[in-house]
């Protein structure tokens, strides 16, 4: 996997140096002499800039703080729901559709541009449409469970950009989500105060030291995880952390952060052309007997029933063990679904809740569709798609317990409550799973797509 060279970093860069030798140590790159070489009067000019700067994000920090501008919950009762004002469009972030179909959601170089995977034409042929190329890698000495498709694959091959093509994709109906979920970060109202989505990279070989769980060495593998929330990602993000720093011999391993809700649109700017030129060397699994190209890598992510999904999303949002609990969402989720006394009646709020709000309220709502195209930065490459049932496969594969579990619901006090606890897809009636599989309908139709059973299949 290759390593690219440090550059000076700015203080608030810290959190996002694109390359490291370990997981999950990241170190800022040095700054060089040249930012002490400036004449007296940049000096001046950059203080002036700094305190008018500083200001705005702190008058941003206190509107956010509240809440009440990016969250609009319905409160019970004979109260009305308080609507949040609607975001005002910057012309630099106006959507703007070009001759050839293109979509800019950005004029921007350093933002990414959704564009359209068919012909532009009115005689567009859907028939004929090109959904992405599911076959396994046809090489004799690939044999991994990432090669999908294969005897030894336990994934799916998806490409993102394909299903949402406007045009004829399978999700071409729920295209708009994209945009919205990209007008609400160019706003800065996407997420706010809740953690940055970084996918984490490790280029692993056959010298790569055992720990004991693998009993075979290691195959060639570069490899990046698209983390989809509430899909056992914490468990992997471990494992990879635990793998890179072994005392001898360690694997190479790299951050890319796509969005940090802390920080400017400008920082947001520079560290996802990083992101974007990384997502560039993103093909399917190649030979695992020799060495890959520089810049490949094959990206995978782990995906979960909408229903069972759901309920640890409600557990983590409202306060679960590892939760940032400043950000003030869980505790207002708390307040209107946490009081209810059975398992039925809370997942009946908090459908309702969502089905109010939206699921952009809080991170862990997200679709799980919509978090691998951000993720990806609707870029059309492949992505391989492994069930959550198959999560043991891939802690093994990075010599991890198969059984490990850093965050477990079901575990006595890692819930706000005995209840969130002891929730399971029992307690949902049929009203409340179909007003839930009308929510995340996106994703239900995803599942089908690729082949995935779910809770929903009972609705179509």
């Amino acid at each position: 996997m290759k390593r690219r060279s440090h550059e000076p970093a700015e203080p608030i860069l810290q959190n996002h140096t694109k390359f490291s030798n370990r997981l999950p140590l990241i170190r800022p790159s040095p700054i060089t002499s040249q930012w002490y070489q400036r004449s007296y009067f940049l000096l001046v000019t950059s203080a002036i800039l700094m305190i008018v700067t500083s200001t705005g994000i702190y008058m941003h920090w206190q509107d956010s703080a509240s809440l009440e501008g990016n969250i609009s919950f319905l409160p019970h009762g004979k109260k009305t729901r308080k609507k949040a004002p609607k975001p005002t469009r910057s012309p630099r972030s106006k959507y703007k559709t070009k001759a050839n179909n293109d979509i800019d959601i950005n004029i921007n170089p350093y933002r990414p541009i959704l564009k359209s995977t068919s012909k532009n034409d009115n005689t567009t042929n859907c028939d004929t449409f090109d959904h992405g190329d599911t076959t396994p890698t046809s090489n004799n000495t690939t044999t991994s469970i990432f090669n999908c498709g294969s005897i030894e694959g336990k994934c799916t091959w998806y490409h993102p950009a394909k299903f949402f093509d406007p045009n004829c994709g399978i999700g071409q109906n729920y295209e708009y989500l994209l945009h919205e979920v990209e007008q609400l970060r160019i706003q800065r109202m996407l997420w706010n105060r809740m953690p940055p989505i970084l996918m984490p990279s490790i280029s692993l070989d056959p010298s790569t030291p055992l720990n004991g769980t693998r009993t075979t060495p290691f195959p060639y593998h570069n490899l990046t995880l698209a983390h989809v929330h509430k899909t056992g990602g914490t468990s992997l993000i471990v494992a990879l952390g635990k793998l890179s720093n072994r005392p001898e011999n360690p694997p190479v391993s790299t951050w890319n952060c796509i969005y940090d809700p802390t920080a400017s649109n400008r920082i947001n700017d520079k560290i996802r052309l990083e992101s974007s030129l990384f997502l560039d060397g993103a093909v399917k699994v190649q030979s695992t007997t020799t060495s890959w190209g520089v810049d490949q890598h094959t990206v995978f992510a782990v995906v979960r029933d909408p229903a069972e999904r759901f309920i640890s999303a409600i557990g983590q949002a409202t306060g679960g063990r590892g939760s940032n609990i400043r950000n003030g969402v869980g505790k207002r989720l708390r307040e209107e679904c946490g009081s209810r006394e059975t398992g039925r009646d809370t997942l009946k709020c908090f459908v309702n809740l969502v089905k109010s709000n939206g699921t952009w309220i809080e991170l862990h709502f997200t679709p799980m569709a919509l978090e691998i195209s951000f993720a990806t930065m609707y870029k059309d490459i492949p992505v391989a798609i492994f069930p959550f049932g198959e999560l043991p496969s891939l802690l093994y594969e990075f010599d991890a317990d198969p059984m490990g579990k850093i965050k477990d619901g079901a575990a006595k006090g890692f819930r706000a409550s005995n209840v969130l606890t002891n929730m399971t897809v029992a307690d949902y009636d049929d009203d409340d799973l179909r007003i839930l599989c009308e929510i995340y309908m996106v994703d239900v139709v995803f599942l089908r797509h690729i082949g995935f059973a779910n809770h929903c299949d009972r609705f179509s």
